[in-house]
């Protein structure tokens, strides 16, 4: 890969996809608690707080598991992790850990959600994978090491 290159290490239609789907669901969901809120109010406010508390715990759930994930690139300098409403970042592919899959994503059919250590800290960067991403992930590590190895020892022998 030469530096103007990237290539995708995430698969992205499913990415887009599936934030279509959650937010979706998430919003079908706040109409629904809009609704029991407003039917139950004249019997109390434990009802409501209830119908509250329960999209709340979803909410957070679907967000810290689906909704943070990032579209990630390969590029010669490192992985480029793109955020919504956000500058694209570079990990430098020595600071990238192996990838694997979150323990609790087990879909066998769609991608499911992988997840990659930053060396020097922070917390794991999500992303959506099936096999075929993840072995462009490793594979886009091992060429990047790899010429940047026999670079560096080209620079040594001269």
């Amino acid at each position: 890969m030469d530096d103007r290159s990237r290539q995708a290490l995430c698969n992205e239609w499913f990415h887009v996809a599936f934030r279509i789907v959650w937010f979706g669901m998430l919003a079908f969901c706040g109409v629904a608690v809009v609704r029991g809120v407003r039917d139950s109010l004249p019997r109390g406010f434990v009802q409501p707080a209830l119908w509250v508390g329960a999209y709340s715990l979803a909410w957070l759930v679907i967000q810290r598991t689906c909704l943070v994930t990032r579209r990630i690139y390969g590029t010669a300098a490192g992985i480029e992790v793109r955020r919504w409403g956000t500058r694209p970042r570079i990990v430098p592919w020595e600071e990238v850990e192996a990838p694997a899959y979150a323990w609790w994503s087990i879909n066998p059919v769609l991608p499911r959600v992988a997840t990659f250590a930053v060396k020097h800290g922070g917390r794991p960067i999500r992303f959506y994978a099936n096999e075929g991403a993840l072995e462009r992930f490793r594979t886009a590590k091992l060429l990047a090491t790899r010429s940047r190895d026999g670079r560096e020892g080209a620079k040594e022998t001269s």
